[in-house]
């Protein structure tokens, strides 16, 4: 099953990539960023700048 990056404070999906190339939070998983693993969302939060993995919660989506 995919999976998306939840940020627990206000309850957007992260990981959404917008036209200029930016990381934009979404409400609805039908737009947030899919991942195949945990591992490959892990490497995007890093590449987002989450330093702190407390912050955002793994949910898994049915297709």
């Amino acid at each position: 099953m995919p999976i998306v990056i939840k940020h627990v404070g206000d309850g957007r999906y992260l990981g959404k990539a917008s036209v200029r190339g930016e990381w934009v939070a979404v409400k609805d998983t039908r737009y947030a960023r899919k991942y195949k693993s945990i591992a490959s969302a892990k490497a995007a939060l890093s590449l987002m700048g989450y330093a702190n993995t407390k912050e955002v919660e793994f949910v898994e989506v049915a297709e």
